[in-house]
């Protein structure tokens, strides 16, 4: 079994796998990656990045996805 850390995501204490990143994340929440603005510890996160940024116990992310409407 993988080991667990505890992060936040918009404001949720939530449990993932240790080395999972914010790709991980944006899936696991079955979120568009191309639609999404991630913030990582108050800091934005580009988007070419996202698969390479691991996250670490206790940061905190942030996830604002644009909606298109008329």
């Amino acid at each position: 079994m993988a080991e667990q850390i505890q992060i936040t995501v918009n404001g949720v204490d939530r449990e993932v796998d240790a080395g999972c990143t914010v790709a991980d994340i944006l899936e696991q929440m079955e979120i568009n990656r191309i639609t999404v603005v991630a913030m990582r510890n108050d800091a934005i996160v580009e988007k070419d990045a996202f698969s390479t940024t691991v996250l670490e116990a206790g940061d905190v992310l942030e996830l604002v996805a644009f909606v298109r409407g008329g």
